[in-house]
């Protein structure tokens, strides 16, 4: 890797730095976990293995770089990271007999784009294939990969290795995201060739290529099949294999010896049907007549719905007919359009404490939670707030609770700003009236509150029948969305 090495030496800038596109990650210092104070349990993680062996490269390290070139196991591995559309990969960097390194050249359709330095040619951050220069059309063997926090990485592999951090900051670029997190900047909407809506574009899914067949699988659905879900896709036999709850999945075919397994969930153990022997979720059997034996990884890794169809515009999605509409109250490009700006100076402030009302699939509440705020949603709908939790209960400062405003007050006065994005529209004048009560009671002295009203007259009669509980400031258009309203409660916040 010292060639490596001096490339990246080579190009510093004139003042001695190095722009973070510029160079990747090169064999980092390995520490084991228990010299890992540098790390949270919450920290994203792409976790590789390879027998008794285990490594975790943190989010926080690897959207400073995008790009590591490894050599783990005396393997040489590339890794990719993508923050803002969720996309990790790993791959084999060996091809015909010759190792090739890369850094980040550019983004290309929605997402980060490889370049080679032997060569030249650029490829893509999370397929693996080459899309210019001399080795344009060469596809990168992929390899096995999970998406999981430290601690359930930790939970897998207690002697993990992982880089130690040194020069390393967390803020900075890239700072904000999460698996699956709502927000993707107008620059990377963009450079995509394909906008698919069939599914909400954060959702993480795991998407497969076997016999030239694509196919996603959301986490969520695949939580109602326990650990395994055996599958037929492109004329091959498949199975995927994954850990409810959490971002690790990965598939593989399900044929040994020339027969078809047949996997299903026992407690939480992976068994296989035909000889009773129990599977990890890296596809090793670990006890019974299959002891050791490895299933063949196919093509697959988890990433955000909306990059996933960009590369693969025919895939078909597991459990969801074709034509299915999104299920969400807001989409995510509607979001920052239907509200005032969420930081606007003497407003809403990072570190206030936020009610979304009828909160839906959260994507309001998490883009205000990415924002810094303090933010808890709720919802009358059981299902929509088991959605919410799924799609981004793992984010900071922000939770879900079941809860009928228009028809109790679970809250005293303990939040700085409220929005309402519908809820007060559709009552009639009684529940109307009982609604603005327990807003009232949730909110405190001088508490921001945003509301939006269906149309002109809706804008009218709340600005009537909130007058004695808050105080109109202004309003904003809120596209497709009807009015945006903006109260206080009484007083002025600093």
């Amino acid at each position: 890797m010292e060639d490596l090495k001096g490339k990246r030496a080579r190009m510093r800038t004139a003042d001695g730095g190095i722009p973070h596109f510029c160079f990747p990650l090169v064999d980092p210092r390995w520490v084991g976990a228990g010299a890992a104070g540098h790390m949270r349990p919450d920290d994203p993680v792409l976790g590789l293995e390879s027998g008794e062996a285990a490594w975790a490269l943190p989010w926080w390290i690897m959207k400073n770089h995008h790009i590591a070139n490894l050599e783990l196991a005396g393997r040489p591995v590339l890794v990719t990271l993508c923050e803002a559309c969720s996309s990790g990969a790993a791959f084999d960097p060996v091809i015909d007999g010759k190792r090739y390194t890369f850094r980040l050249e550019g983004l290309y359709n929605g997402t980060i784009m490889p370049i080679d330095y032997e060569t030249g040619s650029c490829w893509t951050g999370f397929t693996g294939e080459s899309i210019n220069g001399t080795l344009c059309g060469r596809v990168m063997e992929r390899l096995p990969l999970l998406q999981c926090t430290w601690r359930e990485w930790l939970d897998l592999h207690p002697h993990t290795l992982v880089p130690d951090g040194a020069g390393e900051v967390r803020d900075g670029h890239g700072e904000g995201h999460f698996p699956g997190g709502p927000v993707i900047s107008e620059r990377f909407r963009a450079l995509l060739t394909h906008i698919d809506a069939r599914l909400p574009h954060w959702e993480l899914v795991l998407g497969v290529i076997a016999g030239g067949a694509a196919r996603c699988y959301p986490l969520g659905a695949l939580e109602a099949n326990g650990r395994a879900l055996n599958e037929r896709l492109g004329g091959s036999d498949i199975v995927v294999l994954s850990r409810p709850g959490t971002w690790m999945a990965a598939a593989y075919e399900r044929r040994v010896d020339g027969a078809a397994l047949s996997f299903r969930t026992e407690g939480e153990a992976i068994v296989d049907e035909q000889s009773g022997s129990r599977w990890e979720l890296s596809g090793v059997a670990v006890s019974g007549p299959l002891r050791g034996r490895q299933l063949h990884y196919v093509h697959s890794g988890v990433e955000e719905f909306h990059i996933w169809a960009a590369f693969h515009p025919h895939t078909t999605i597991h459990g969801r007919a074709a034509d299915a509409p999104p299920p969400a109250r807001w989409s995510a490009d509607e979001v920052p359009a239907a509200l005032p700006p969420l930081l606007e100076k003497g407003w809403w402030t990072r570190g206030m404490r936020l009610l979304d009302v009828e909160c839906g699939e959260g994507v309001a509440a998490a883009w205000a939670a990415e924002s810094n705020l303090k933010v808890v949603g709720v919802d009358a709908d059981a299902a929509r707030i088991a959605a919410a939790r799924r799609n981004f209960g793992r984010l900071p400062e922000l939770r879900f609770e079941v809860a009928d405003m228009a028809r109790a007050a679970p809250f005293g006065a303990e939040f700085d700003a409220l929005l309402d994005a519908g809820l007060y529209a559709r009552l009639e004048a009684e529940a109307r009236a009982q609604y603005v009560k327990h807003l009232a009671a949730a909110a405190k002295p001088g508490a921001r509150l945003l509301l939006v009203a269906a149309d002109e007259a809706c804008a009218e009669r709340a600005r009537a029948e909130l007058a004695d509980t808050f105080h109109f400031v202004d309003r904003h258009p809120a596209r497709g969305r009807g009015i945006a309203l903006r109260l206080l409660r009484s007083g002025w916040l600093a």
